[in-house]
């Protein structure tokens, strides 16, 4: 009998060993298709310009009168000694994000099998691979991918039952680069230098306090003064008159959008659609709060406050930054792709000292908010299902009720008779307001009658009689209607995630096409276009091509576009910082020997005028991405 336990007992472990290998696989091949058809964006071609300028010293970092940066040193440094290693290029940049994403995987394998539960690495690996979105955002040379890579090290090695020291300092090495990376990720290790502390002592936490100090200390003086540019975006004026000296009346920015409350609605809906498991998971976490259940495992409890509470401070943080301000509205489903990594452990943590019955109150309270987020996010699929309830056929019913004369015409062509004031688009917002209410209240219903009748003992009787034969449990009613609504809302989130429901169809910059090959072409071309130590005049949106051009004159705070352009101001004191205004642009295009211009943008080009008048040789490159002729870059040459 032990034999034949210990048999399907293997046979288990097999299975999910071999479910957590495929999910992996499956994340590695979509990023791998990914690495191609994504377009370069201006913060990825920004990171890999400026990194390989940076380690080749022809530039430093925070130096007066060089780039704009708007984030920590290791952002920018990280993709220059990749390219110094492997080589220069997009191609590069992009398989080193591979190679990240990998090990980020791998080590959320680590830290979550430390926890109890059969599934539970299963249920994380799937959860990403299930997730294009997230996969995207972890696939290109931005900020993202290497945070996550970070913070999920800084877990494996960092929460452990028994730990070395040595443990304790790489999980605090790698925690301080974590914030020379982003300084909006710092609380990674404030928070956790506090929880060195509690869990494992003041001597432990004296070392690691100092180590990460005395780091975080030393880049700064390296950087010193001009890494207090960072700062001066984020502390408000009045606090440290020093900061001043970095300050720039944001007002005379060209880029300032004014976003009102609609999209910021918006946004914050787009967040839990392209993250629904993970933020709805997130928000089930405060159910271990009710009654302390897990008091009995001190172990439990201490990781289980420093994982909720770094999660939901570093959550809201940039929820108040995107949601509160105008810096970037969008961009908070992008901001949590750093720490979902932790937000995912943080599930699997919750699972297992989640109470399974809770008050009607807190029933009715997660009802409610999981009705809310369903309907925005049904709202947000407008634009990939423009059809619902309203435009699926009547039936004719006038024979037996002739007061109902719909004669098998649609819902929508009744609704616009007899409304005739309302538009085409807010039928379609009743439409699919409409349809989110009907699938809402049916989900509602058959749980209802699920939990009435017992049919949840079914699933359970499967499980014992396919899985785990010796499993003893019955069900006896013991879940919460919220609960079990949870768990069918998890299920449907794991089957909905890869479509476009909650993936939205293309995200992003996905292009079809290969346009990896694309940008490296464009590149090519420039190099065998624009002569060695020529002056270089840029207008685009995607500095990349510029990579791979040497031995070339750049205008720096041309990099950044837009976001460094500013109506006005002193010349001198915007170029100190790494901006540029209308009248420096006017210089710079008359010293330049070539003029390089984005097709989208040459129509609109206040300078065309002047390139019509002087004598130009213009050469006209491939475009940079297949999925838009107007990428094309005109290469004008005295």
């Amino acid at each position: 009998m032990d034999n034949i336990k210990t048999y399907i007992q293997s046979r288990q472990s097999l299975l999910q060993i071999l479910l957590s290998a495929v999910a992996v696989i499956i994340v590695i091949v979509q990023s791998l298709i990914y690495i191609k058809r994504l377009e370069v964006n201006l913060d990825e071609g920004a990171y890999l310009l400026k990194g390989y300028y940076f380690i080749k010293g022809i530039y430093k970092p925070y130096q007066q009168y060089g780039f704009w940066m708007d984030q920590m040193p290791l952002a920018y440094l990280i993709p220059g000694w990749v390219q110094q290693i492997f080589g220069l290029g997009l191609n590069v940049g992009r398989y080193f994000m591979v190679f990240l994403l990998s090990l980020t995987l791998i080590g959320l394998w680590i830290i979550v099998s430390r926890y109890p539960g059969k599934w539970n690495v299963a249920f994380v690996l799937w959860a990403i691979a299930l997730n294009p979105v997230l996969i995207k955002m972890y696939s290109t040379v931005v900020t993202q991918g290497i945070a996550a890579f970070l913070l999920t090290w800084v877990l494996v090695f960092g929460i452990k039952k028994n730990i070395s020291i040595w443990n304790l300092l790489i999980a605090t090495l790698l925690a301080t680069a974590l914030s020379l990376v982003r300084l909006n990720l710092l609380p990674v290790p404030l928070l956790f230098m506090a929880y060195i502390f509690i869990k494992y002592g003041w001597r432990h936490g004296i070392i690691n306090l100092l180590l990460f100090v005395s780091l975080f200390i030393y880049v700064h003086i390296m950087y010193w003064p001009g890494i207090l540019q960072i700062y001066a975006r984020w502390i408000p004026n009045g606090f440290f008159p020093i900061l001043d000296l970095w300050r720039v009346n944001q007002k005379l920015l060209y880029w300032h959008p004014n976003y009102d409350i609609q999209s910021r609605i918006i946004s914050l809906f787009r967040a839990f659609r392209f993250h629904y498991l993970l933020l709805l998971g997130s928000l089930a976490s405060f159910l271990g709060l009710y009654k302390f259940s897990f008091r009995k495992n001190k172990h439990v409890i201490i990781d289980y406050f420093f994982v909720l509470s770094l999660f939901w401070l570093l959550l809201i943080l940039h929820s108040i930054v995107t949601l509160g301000g105008d810096h970037c509205n969008f961009c908070l489903e992008s901001y949590i792709a750093f720490f979902a990594p932790l937000g995912y452990v943080l599930i699997v943590i919750f699972y297992q000292i989640w109470e399974k019955h809770i008050p009607r109150g807190i029933n009715i309270i997660i009802i409610i908010f999981i009705f809310i987020i369903n309907s925005g996010i049904g709202l947000l699929n407008t634009d990939n299902f423009n059809k619902g309830i309203l435009y699926l056929h009547s039936p004719t019913i006038s024979s037996y009720f002739p007061f109902i004369n719909f004669n098998g015409l649609l819902l929508y062509k009744y609704v616009k008779r007899r409304f005739t004031l309302l538009t085409i688009h807010q039928i379609q917002l009743i439409d699919i307001t409409l349809t989110n209410f009907i699938i809402n209240l049916v989900l509602l219903i058959l749980i209802f009658i699920i939990i009435k009748f017992n049919l949840f003992q079914i699933f359970i009787d499967f499980y014992k009689k396919i899985i785990d034969k010796n499993n003893s449990k019955t069900y006896n009613n013991k879940y919460s209607y919220s609960i079990l609504l949870l768990i069918i809302i998890f299920a449907f989130a794991f089957l909905l995630s890869p479509t476009r429901i909650l993936s939205g169809g293309q995200y992003g910059y996905e292009c079809n096409s290969n346009t990896l090959n694309s940008y490296i072409n464009v590149g090519k071309e420039l190099a065998n276009i624009i002569p060695a130590g020529s002056k270089v005049y840029w207008h685009s949106i995607d500095p990349l091509p510029l990579l791979y051009v040497n031995n070339i004159i750049i205008f720096p705070p041309q990099v950044n576009d837009a976001y460094t352009l500013y109506s006005d101001g002193n010349d001198d004191y915007l170029l100190k910082l790494g901006y540029w205004n209308e009248s420096i642009a006017n210089r710079w295009i008359n010293d330049s020997d070539i003029i390089v211009v984005e097709e989208k943008y040459y129509n609109n080009l206040q300078y065309s005028a002047h390139l019509q008048n002087k004598k130009y040789k213009l050469v006209i490159t491939s475009p940079q991405t297949p999925c838009r002729f107007d990428s094309r870059l005109f290469v004008f040459i005295k």
